[in-house]
């Protein structure tokens, strides 16, 4: 019985300090300017099956698009690339519904005559 008695006070010590963690996080992130606001990648996910933008910051293998020359590119479902084409770049994670095949002027304006074919992530594989 003793036990259960020392016990019980840890327990209601914790639960105050998530609920104060809680709320106090709930506050700062209402009081957050609107200016600053970044795009998550939720609402950017839901305007693009192909994907979507990554986090600035966020590390990625880089693609250079060589006019007239590039014809296809491979990428691989749920890893970010970095893609350059001239003065355009694109930070894209390929969060993709099925291995699609499509062209690149999708997510990067401009870049016509470009194929995207997206293979399996072996990590996610069956």
């Amino acid at each position: 019985m003793k036990l259960s008695y020392a016990f019980l006070p840890c327990v209601i010590a914790t639960a105050l300090v998530i609920s104060s963690t809680t709320s106090a996080a709930e506050v700062s992130s209402s009081q957050a300017p609107a200016a600053t606001k970044v795009r998550t990648n939720k609402e950017v996910r839901d305007d693009s099956p192909l994907g979507y933008v990554a986090a600035p910051g966020t590390p990625a293998e880089e693609i250079t698009i060589v006019a007239g020359k590039t014809r296809h590119i491979k990428v691989v479902r749920l890893e970010t690339y970095r893609i350059v084409y001239g003065s355009s770049i694109v930070v894209w994670t390929f969060d993709t519904f099925g291995l699609p095949t499509f062209p690149l002027s999708k997510i990067l304006p401009g870049s016509s005559d470009v194929t995207v074919h997206v293979s399996e992530n072996p990590m996610y594989a069956n």
